[in-house]
């Protein structure tokens, strides 16, 4: 992470699943992550959802990676043949795949007679990939800023935790005020007010009241001053 961004980090997201994108699954991985990484001072930049393409994963990991310090894939690094993430990560960064022992060696432990061939694709990784172990038999590969972390919300929220402790942004500062109105009759306001303010970040959320209109008003910064003023 080089001295520009190392307070101001960026990320980006990738959900792979042929299922999420049909809706046979809704995705509860990028909501996760989003908030997480919000509280660690993480500026979330862009969230894809994706198929279980190598080319299209190829593509996005190559192009994700190179614009944000942390990118983080959620999906398709099961025994199926569906499940290409490893693959697609290794042709981005264009490295071949091979097979980690030391994976190999939990899976055996853990399977012993029932390890077949479809099982010990779970043990292959892109070549000069990072492994540790956050369960006995839950891998988290990292190469690279890229992480790799399964679909499986239970797994993903136990492969972000730990590596959690490395999310060391300066902390987003959050206020909000509510007001009366329609928000056109603010829009103008409220632009002159952003670009006087271009440290912080505002938005506006309005609300369809019986009696009329509310809108909610929040503003994100790092330094309290700026959000104060």
């Amino acid at each position: 992470m080089n001295e520009l961004t190392s307070q101001k980090p960026t990320a980006a997201i990738v959900i792979i699943g042929a299922e999420v994108l049909s809706g046979k699954i809704a995705d509860q991985n990028g909501p996760y992550l989003i908030q997480e990484l919000r509280k660690r001072g993480i500026d979330l930049r862009e969230i894809r959802t994706i198929g279980d393409d190598i080319e299209t994963i190829s593509q996005c990991a190559r192009e994700l990676a190179a614009s944000h310090d942390y990118l983080f894939t959620t999906g398709g690094i099961g025994p199926t043949h569906d499940d290409v993430t490893i693959d697609g990560i290794a042709a981005a960064l264009d490295r071949p795949t091979r097979r980690s022992p030391e994976l190999g060696q939990k899976l055996r432990e853990h399977f012993g007679d029932r390890l077949n061939e479809s099982r010990l694709k779970l043990a292959d990784i892109p070549e000069g990939a990072h492994v540790e172990m956050v369960t006995p038999v839950l891998p988290l590969i990292r190469v690279e800023n890229i992480f790799i972390f399964p679909g499986v919300p239970e797994l993903m929220v136990q492969s972000f935790e730990h590596m959690a402790h490395e999310l060391q942004g300066a902390p987003f500062i959050c206020r909000h005020v509510t007001i009366s109105g329609s928000e056109s009759a603010m829009a103008d306001h409220l632009r002159d007010v952003q670009n006087a303010h271009p440290n912080v970040q505002i938005g506006s959320y309005p609300r369809f009241l019986e009696n009329g209109c509310e809108v909610k008003i929040t503003i994100d910064g790092r330094q309290e001053e700026d959000v104060q003023q």
